[in-house]
């Protein structure tokens, strides 16, 4: 059979157009009629009325406050072939060299940008929990708490 002959097949012979065949119905479970005893109708929940809505504010948590980056010092501001690089002494941290994009306080906060030109000193602004804040050169900022004696080591040693 040459490759006419085979693409002949499936043809009908007095039309020379392709023979369309349905698939064969099955019938199974999907079509066949439900005869299985129906199980008993579950009680149904008595009527409910509607309730007015009581007035309702979720009070949310306080937002956390950047006292951290409100801790660090910053002692200079040096350019060194270009780079501009902040000497800043963390809560708690010896003083380093930093420049922005560098993280402090443990990863608490970013160095987000130096700015030189924004006045007489150059700023330094740090970012905690999306919260930008300036830090000047030489501004102490708050001091962090120290830790309390207790009281009846107090009276001993005072």
């Amino acid at each position: 059979m040459g490759d006419l002959d085979h693409r002949r097949v499936g043809l009908a012979p007095e039309q020379g157009e392709p023979h369309l065949r349905a698939p064969p119905r099955r019938t199974g479970p999907a079509d066949a009629p439900d005869t299985s005893p129906s199980a008993p109708p579950a009680p149904s929940a008595p009527p409910i009325s509607p309730q007015p809505i009581p007035d309702f504010e979720p009070e949310l948590p306080p937002l956390p406050e950047p006292d951290l980056a409100r801790a660090v010092r910053v002692t200079g501001v040096v350019q060194v072939g270009g780079e501009t690089r902040a000497i800043v002494e963390p809560p708690n941290e010896n003083s380093r060299y930093v420049r922005v994009g560098d993280y402090l306080a443990n990863g608490q906060v970013l160095v987000k940008r130096i700015e030189v030109n924004a006045g007489p000193e150059p700023i330094v602004i740090l970012e905690q929990f999306g919260i930008e804040v300036a830090r000047p050169i030489g501004d102490e900022g708050p001091v962090a708490p120290q830790a309390a004696l207790p009281s009846n080591q107090r009276r001993a040693n005072g």
